[in-house]
């Protein structure tokens, strides 16, 4: 598209819009499995996870909800920018900012802060003190080093 001349950015345009709409079926595929994945889980629970024990600081069951949330936003997200790019340069999207501060930057901040609390790491370790030391916030690994 930056070359220059009128047919490659229209070709980088038609590349572009259909690089989006293959992010958005292998992403809609990938959010169908997971869905029934929960359903099957849940139907037909193995032994590990029909447990009520945490494995860490939450179960995988919030964990599984907290995916589905960040995926329903960057799901939308996508379609934002399917929708950006194919109403071109001059369109209504793009001449407004707060279309790409909501459907882009609100989003983005949402999974931001959902994924830091319902980190996935949490559900490899049993306890705290399982962690590796640069991921226990509450540990200076200095301190901890020093220890013999």
């Amino acid at each position: 598209m930056a070359a220059g001349s009128i047919s490659s950015y229209h070709t980088g345009q038609c590349i572009i819009i259909a690089g989006l709409f293959m992010q958005l079926l292998f992403f809609g595929i990938f959010m169908v499995t997971a869905v029934v994945f929960y359903r099957r889980i849940t139907k037909y629970p193995t032994t590990q996870s029909g447990q009520s024990l945490k494995c860490g600081r939450f179960s995988w069951r919030p964990l599984l909800f907290a995916l589905f949330a960040t995926g329903v936003a960057i799901f939308v997200r996508s379609v934002f920018r399917v929708v950006e790019y194919l109403n071109g340069n001059g369109g209504y999207i793009q001449s407004h900012e707060v279309f790409v501060y909501i459907f882009d930057g609100v989003l983005m901040l949402f999974v931001m802060v959902l994924m830091n609390v319902f980190h996935p790491g949490y559900i490899l370790y049993k306890s705290v003190e399982d962690w590796p030391l640069e991921e226990r916030g509450r540990i200076d690994s200095r301190e901890e080093l020093a220890k013999p």
